[in-house]
């Protein structure tokens, strides 16, 4: 029996089962993003290198939201719509980038996380809070609303 959601691709008597999850199939961490919406050309972030991201740093004009994520991460790839859907609403307060840490292997150590997805929100160049993993857009308008707010800017 298949479990649901998936379908079986590869099995043989020496390579172990391999699944792939089904394009209709909705994630339970993010139900409102169909897999066939994943990665859609029109639900993408801006994508910068490190230099792109340093001169990001520095312009002090708004905070920063940066998601760091890598092409092979299934995740990421998840993440990003629900970060361009937020996008419009959070204009004008808040600037959004990618880093794409495989493409972009230069970006400094300090500067990206140990895993992906990552999303660094950065205030007047700053680091000051970061969130790994899948994060709903409910949660991410949580999230952005309170370290938006000035009287929490994570600096004390």
């Amino acid at each position: 029996m298949e479990p649901a959601g998936l379908t079986r691709v590869h099995e043989s008597a020496d390579a172990p089962i391999s699944w792939t999850m089904d394009a209709a199939s909705p994630c339970r961490y993010c139900p409102e993003i169909p897999m066939n919406d994943v990665a859609s050309p029109a639900a993408t972030l801006p994508e910068v290198d490190a230099a792109g991201l340093a001169a990001a740093l520095s312009d002090h004009a708004l905070p920063l939201l940066v998601e760091y994520m890598a092409d092979h991460c299934v995740w990421c790839q998840r993440l990003e719509p629900v970060l361009a859907a937020a996008q419009p609403k959070f204009d004008g307060r808040l600037r959004m980038l990618k880093v794409n840490v495989e493409r972009h292997p230069e970006v400094k150590p300090t500067d990206h996380p140990r895993a992906v997805p990552t999303i660094a929100l950065y205030r007047q160049g700053r680091m000051i809070m970061t969130k790994s993993g899948m994060i709903q857009r409910q949660q991410l308008d949580v999230f952005l609303n309170h370290w938006l707010d000035p009287a929490n800017d994570g600096l004390a």
